[in-house]
Formats: structure tokens, C-alpha cells, sequence
């Protein structure tokens, strides 16, 4: 039994619970603040706050004395303002041109949330071309795109664009769009001219924060750099579009960094934003916010800040598509070694962060290639004995030159480390059909290209979101593709079947967020078949 009731302006909290759960659940009450033990009457009293309701709920207790809130209907109201399509490229698609109104409606502050490969880009720059008086505009994106948003630039508005390089600030030209990457925007922040118009692309490369860091043995939140310098530069800019196909990766709260962009009057505090929408709970540790929670009034908000379309709302003529796994028996001795280690660290630090975690889950799992490799290179080497190209994602970059090494004369590799003139080459000899085999780490090739000369992508690691397998899985993809489209996973079920059911509990409460319902991705697809398997 848990019972919360509320008497005036107080809750009066009691709980029966089996010895086992006794002390999380008396840890997790006396983690609310103003909270007194009443022996007399036997239970807890704290001082009555719509915050504190929804903590208890959370945590199991049944609330008494408290009129539900009516939920908001799953109601898009995005804003829409008519504007001079003579201004506009010819051949946008009506989906493309409503995102233009709606960005026109809100003074070009908001998400343009499109699928990938859906055309955000040029969307973006139709701001300029309606407001000739937004430049100079700053397109800040991943290393490995920039050449590709120089030549959309180009395309679309016949002006170049001029590429932010290195790490030490130079006076930069007068024209009127400039690109940098992430990696140096905290070098550049306190360099940068003023912008009257900043494109975000791939916006939740800045959702979070803090970090955590071992620091003399200790592990320690701390700023991250280039989500600190993204908001400097956002504080004073008059007009911001957010771009993501997959605003939100994995947790609900990497939304508030763009929302406190767009508005920081309605989405003040981090903090309070994670305990209202996002299932806060104590696992006697610390507060974990990991879930939904006030899911319909979070997407009723958004449909005010952000335009979204997926695929399957816009597109009737979808390909195809076949996933298949390629099951690995692992070496057992060696397995059962490796997770005895793992097992090992784990007691000794049940305490660490969500990302100190799955790095080293990522550590673990990557142990496994090597136990998958001869599988792997037997079943690519079978493969590329048709004409057909294939694009292999990895997650470690050892991974990828390893597999290059292997098939050096007909592959192409992408890591983050490269050089981005180098990277660009290895996209242009892949699409012109030069490479039979595109080989890249996930983290570098995930978005803002394209590869759809392939029609098969085979996975030999997992990533670490749902996110990420999503956008990483469309770069085969381009609207109008009609041929199959081919998944493949290389997987030791024993090891990554539960990663596989992290990565689908995650997308589910995303899902929820963005669309106001559960909506069917990749990684649902990936565990439906392995579960047939």
C-alpha cells in the first residue's frame, strides 16, 4: 500500500511495502524537500506542491485529494502565415512549403523537424529568401557536412558560402552565409560577428548540457563546451531554425536546449522542465528522468514550436524493406570472461551516470567484434561478389579500419577523425559507383548524407539510441526510391538482445513526445524480427 492524500496545503504520505522495497521507498520520500515525520499519527507530511504530486505518482503512490488534470487533446496547432511562393525554388513539395509557412507564422524561431532526407535544408534557406535582411546567417552543422552545405547553399541560392576552419579565429569575409562545426564552435563564440539567422543542423548535437567526467578518480558533471557556446550565440540572434529529423535522440529533456533557445520565458529552468515531463524518480542514488510524464500537454506545447513530418505522413509509395540477422555464436570461454569483468566494475559502481554506463556497455559490446569478425568478413566477402553496393556501419572506429583494411580496394571509410575534404571524397567515389563498399562509424555518418546508390545497409555493432539507428538506416533512402531496401545485423543475441529492448522502450516514449502517439520505427522493426529469430 502507497498513499499520498492531500489535507489543505499539506500531503499526508503512508506506505505498507515488503521489507525489500522498505528503505528505497523511505529513501526516495526524504529526497522531498520540507518533509516532517509525524510519529503521532504515523506518516510523513509535506507541504502540498503540483511537483511533489507527480513525483509520488511516479513513484506507485495512489494520490487522493487531487482533481486530475484534463489531458490536452492530441491536437496539432501549428501556426501557419502565407508567404510569396514567386520567392521560392520551384518544385517544392507541399509539405516543404507548410514547414515554410509555419516558420514564417513563428519569425522564423522554431524545429523544422522533417524525416531524413526530406528536404530541411532548403526549407531553412527559404528564410533567407524571403528576408533578404537575415544575413549575415551562420549554418552551424556536423564536420562532415559542411562541404555538402556549401554545395546546397550554392544550388538553392547561387551565392557561396564561405567554411569557419580550425580551431584559431580570422577575420572572416563579407558574404552572406558562413558554416562551422560543433567541434569548434567553442573556439569561435566569443569571435563570431553578430547573426541575424542561425540554421542548427542536426540540433540534438546541443541537447545536452553537462557531461560527466572522472576527475581525480571522481566522477563530475560538467559543462559541455559546445552546448554552452551554441547557447551564447542563440542568446542574442533574432532568428534560429532548429533542424532534426530526431529532435530528440534518446531522453525527453534534450528537447529543452531548443525550446529555452526558441523561448526562454516559457522553458526557464532545466530543472523544472525534467520534473514535469519527465517521470522524475530517486533510485536512492540520484534522480533519474528517463520517462513521459504529462505527455499530452508537452505535445500540445511543441506544436507551437516545432513543425514535424515523418515519412509514412507524407510518402504512400515507401520501398519495401527486408531485415535480416546474421546470428553469431560467440567464443563462450572468452565471452563469459569478458562479462565477468563487466559484472566485476558494475558492483563497484552502481552509482555512475547514464553515459559513464553505456560507454562502458559500449566498451563491452565492442568486444564482441572480435568474436563476430570472421563471420562478418565471410558474409560481406559473399556479398560483394554481385555488382551491388553496401554501406557497413560500426560504432568503433577500430571497427571500420579494420574492416577497410580488409577490403581496401573496394571500400571507402568514414570516421570522425578524418579530414572533411576526405570524407567528402569518400561519399563522391561511393555514389559515383567507384566503391562497391561504404564502411563508416556511426556517430560520423549517421546524418546530412546521402548514399542511396545502396540499396542494403549491414549493422556489425548497435548503436547507443534509437535515434541514431534511425537516421543511420535513411541514408540509403531518397523520396521516390522504389528498390528494397536490405537490413542487416550482425547480432549475438545473447549480448545485444537487451540493448535491442533498451533502444525500443526509449523510442516508444519519444515517440509519444514528438508525434502524440506510438509510432512504428526502425528499432520496433529490429526487435520484431529478432524476436522471430
Amino acid at each position: 500500500m502507497k498513499k499520498a492524500t492531500k489535507v489543505g496545503d499539506k500531503i499526508h504520505i503512508q506506505f505498507l511495502v515488503p521489507s525489500k522495497e522498505f528503505a528505497n521507498t523511505l529513501n526516495q520520500i526524504k529526497f522531498i524537500s520540507g518533509r516532517r515525520w509525524d510519529a503521532g499519527n504515523k506518516m510523513w507530511v509535506v507541504p502540498y506542491k503540483e511537483s511533489t504530486v507527480d513525483y509520488l505518482k511516479n513513484l506507485g503512490f495512489e494520490v487522493i485529494g487531487v482533481e486530475e488534470e484534463k489531458p490536452l487533446p492530441f491536437i496539432i496547432h501549428n501556426p501557419r502565415k502565407k508567404v510569396d511562393l514567386s520567392l521560392l525554388p520551384s518544385g517544392l513539395r507541399p509539405y516543404q512549403i507548410e514547414a515554410v509557412e509555419f516558420m514564417e507564422a513563428v519569425n522564423w524561431r522554431g524545429f523544422i523537424s522533417l524525416a531524413p532526407r526530406m528536404g530541411k535544408s532548403v526549407v531553412s534557406l527559404c528564410g533567407w529568401m524571403l528576408h533578404p535582411e537575415f544575413a549575415p546567417v551562420l549554418i552551424i552543422c556536423p564536420a562532415g557536412v559542411k562541404i555538402n552545405w556549401q554545395r546546397e547553399i550554392y544550388k538553392w541560392t547561387k551565392r557561396k558560402a564561405h567554411i569557419i576552419s580550425g580551431t584559431q579565429p580570422y577575420k572572416l569575409p563579407d558574404v552572406r552565409f558562413h558554416i562551422i562545426n560543433y567541434d569548434i564552435l567553442a573556439d569561435w563564440k566569443g569571435s563570431l560577428p553578430q547573426f541575424n539567422y542561425i540554421i542548427v543542423d542536426e540540433s540534438h548535437s546541443v541537447s545536452n548540457t553537462t557531461l560527466t567526467k572522472s576527475i581525480n578518480g571522481e566522477s563530475t558533471r560538467v559543462p559541455v563546451q559546445r552546448t554552452e557556446a551554441f547557447r551564447t550565440i542563440a542568446k542574442n540572434t533574432p532568428h534560429i531554425a532548429l533542424l532534426s529529423g530526431t529532435p530528440v535522440t534518446s531522453k525527453i529533456w534534450q528537447l529543452w536546449v531548443g525550446l529555452n533557445s526558441l523561448n526562454d520565458k516559457a522553458f526557464p529552468n532545466e530543472y523544472a522542465f525534467k520534473h514535469r515531463y519527465c517521470a522524475p524518480h530517486h533510485d536512492g542514488f540520484g534522480w533519474r528522468f528517463d520517462g513521459l510524464s504529462n505527455g499530452e500537454e508537452l505535445y500540445a506545447k511543441l506544436s507551437k514550436y516545432m513543425y514535424r513530418k515523418t515519412r509514412e505522413e507524407v510518402f504512400t509509395d515507401l520501398p519495401e524493406e527486408s531485415h535480416d540477422f546474421v546470428q553469431v555464436e560467440l567464443d563462450q570461454v572468452a565471452f563469459e570472461a569478458d562479462l565477468k569483468d563487466f559484472r566485476e566494475w558494475y558492483s563497484k559502481h552502481k552509482d555512475v551516470s547514464d553515459e559513464e554506463l553505456e560507454q562502458k556497455l559500449s566498451s563491452f559490446a565492442s568486444l564482441s567484434y572480435s568474436k563476430k569478425r570472421t563471420s562478418i568478413i565471410e558474409w560481406i566477402s559473399n556479398f560483394c561478389e554481385s555488382d551491388e553496393q553496401i554501406v557497413v556501419f560500426a560504432w568503433h572506429r577500430d571497427v571500420v579500419e579494420d574492416l577497410h583494411r580488409v577490403f581496401k580496394k573496394k571500400s571507402v571509410m568514414m570516421y570522425g577523425g578524418i579530414d572533411i575534404n576526405k570524407k567528402q571524397k569518400a561519399i563522391d567515389d561511393f555514389n559515383a559507383g567507384r566503391k562497391q563498399i561504404f564502411i563508416a562509424n556511426i556517430a560520423s555518418a549517421k546524418e546530412g548524407i546521402t548514399l542511396a546508390g545502396a540499396n542494403t545497409v549491414a549493422f556489425v555493432e548497435f548503436p547507443h539510441t534509437p535515434g541514431d539507428l534511425e537516421q543511420s538506416s535513411q541514408r540509403i533512402w531518397l523520396p521516390g526510391k522504389q528498390n528494397k531496401l536490405n537490413y542487416v545485423y550482425f547480432c549475438a543475441v545473447d549480448l545485444e538482445e537487451k540493448r535491442i529492448d533498451k533502444l525500443r522502450e526509449r523510442a516508444k516514449i519519444l515517440s509519444r513526445a514528438l508525434d502524440g502517439k506510438e509510432t512504428e520505427i526502425m528499432v520496433d522493426r529490429v526487435r520484431e524480427y529478432l524476436e522471430e529469430v
